[in-house]
């Protein structure tokens, strides 16, 4: 059993956090969207939601256009999260009263980004038809990305490729945004279905550079999932061909985080294919997410079982803090799939030797995530008391450092599913707050059973 003493020996470890590259923003309009984006963060987490919407609503309306206005609109939903649901739900049952009967484009907009943000996919859905209704945003091809997303969340997913395809309609004329619309379908539509990949096929007989080479470098994981080789080597010579053509929009952060992406993965992929270890290994991980959406267990052990042997966790010091991230991801996934086959005991002792042997002060996000995998394992067993106190551990080392929210005195308790300034992934603390609530609901019908 993982003690609740060993919180306060983790917390005395100072944590190496990675460093900023280069200037991002050097381009001045991305720059003040960047600085709008913050505005926006800062003016929901000051507490005055009322307030905040002269704000968000007035962003949201400017940037609507702009071909970064979806990470606008994942900021502010992310800000809305960072809140109580109590007090987002009130202030969404307030604009409701003041939008009766006199819907408003933007106020909308805001709306259902407030409600995806407390999970009511089916209002946010139709908040956003009301926005898409609004003759300012008709032609606006990124509204129909969040009424889709917010369809998918609802389980809708016919109905929500419809409304990508109809954004990418409004997008055709416009490479970048069309781009942009086609990657977010992919992205979303990918734990529902297995149209990611013609999503991909579709993007590669693109006309614009960029979304090439996006398309090749998925496909090159592709091949890497069904090993295929040969394949995979034809797309990094097709990939390394278009990308000295590709000419990333230089107002768009979106363009240039694809950019780097894709130099990335054509020099880990010609590394890896002549014979680098360490750059196969990762390449077979990256891989893995063709497999993890309908849990195809045993293809992602015979992937990444392998390596767990080549580059045991004893040697980590070996290692630069990145190579050794990578590493630890390959144990992580490997003990996840033998959890999911069934094997709770040999994943319980996996997830048992990172916390062990992994130091807390390089990896802390890969240790935090192996106490909420470890949790998984545990409550699998029946053992919910062990499960309760790993998982507990877990969220309070993610809060020990939020520093963020303990400055703006928002929510910081084990059941917050989104905290501002946490060590874990924002989709990582969603799981280990559900699967958190899930065991306590567990041990109360035990003891409501009369078990011990």
């Amino acid at each position: 059993m993982v003690k609740r003493l060993s919180l306060t020996i983790i917390l005395t470890l100072p944590v190496c956090l990675p460093a900023f590259g280069a200037d991002k923003f050097a381009n001045p309009v991305a720059a003040q969207f960047h600085a709008d984006k913050k505005a926006c963060v800062e003016a929901i987490t000051s507490g005055d939601l009322a307030k905040a919407l002269i704000t968000t609503g007035s962003m949201l309306y400017q940037w609507r256009d702009y071909a970064n206005f979806l990470d606008l609109a994942r900021r502010v939903t992310t800000a809305y999260k960072y809140l109580s649901k109590e007090t987002v739900q009130t202030e969404i049952d307030r604009r409701k009263a003041i939008l009766d009967g006199a819907p408003c484009g933007f106020m909308c907009l805001d709306l259902g980004l407030m409600q995806l943000a407390v999970e009511g996919y089916k209002s946010a859905s139709a908040s956003f038809r009301e926005v898409i209704a609004d003759p300012d945003f008709q032609a606006n091809p990124y509204m129909g990305v969040l009424l889709g997303r917010a369809m998918l969340e609802c389980a809708y997913p016919h109905d929500a490729t419809a409304e990508y395809e109809k954004a990418s309609k409004l997008a055709a004329l416009d490479p970048h945004a069309l781009f942009r619309v086609r990657y977010e379908y992919s992205q979303d539509i990918f734990p529902y279905t297995s149209s990611a990949v013609a999503c991909f096929r579709k993007s590669r007989e693109s006309d614009y550079p960029l979304e090439q080479a996006w398309a090749l470098e998925e496909l090159i994981n592709y091949a890497v999932a069904r090993e295929d080789w040969e394949e995979a080597r034809r797309l990094l010579e097709e990939l390394e061909l278009i990308l000295p053509i590709c000419v990333p929009d230089p107002t768009n952060n979106f363009e240039r985080r694809r950019m780097e992406r894709a130099t990335m993965v054509a020099g880990r992929a010609r590394k890896g294919l002549e014979g680098d270890r360490i750059s196969l290994m990762d390449m077979h991980d990256e891989a893995m997410a063709f497999y993890w959406p309908h849990f195809e267990c045993q293809k992602i052990l015979k992937h990444m079982q392998p390596w767990t042997r080549e580059f045991p966790l004893d040697r980590l010091a070996e290692w630069d803090d990145a190579t050794g991230a990578k590493i630890i991801d390959a144990h992580i996934h490997t003990y996840s799939a033998l959890h999911w086959c069934g094997k709770f005991k040999e994943a319980e002792a996996g997830h048992r030797s990172i916390i062990s042997l992994v130091p807390f002060g390089r990896f802390p996000k890969e240790v935090m995530t192996a106490f909420g995998r470890l949790g998984n394992a545990l409550r699998s067993q029946g053992r919910y008391e062990e499960a309760k106190e790993v998982y507990e551990t877990c969220l309070e080392l993610d809060a020990a450092y939020a520093e963020d929210a303990w400055l703006r005195e928002l929510p910081t308790d084990p059941l917050q599913r989104t905290l501002m300034g946490g060590m874990n992934s924002d989709y990582n603390r969603y799981w280990h707050v559900a699967n958190y609530e899930a065991v306590l609901k567990e041990i109360e019908e035990k003891l409501k059973e009369g078990g011990e």
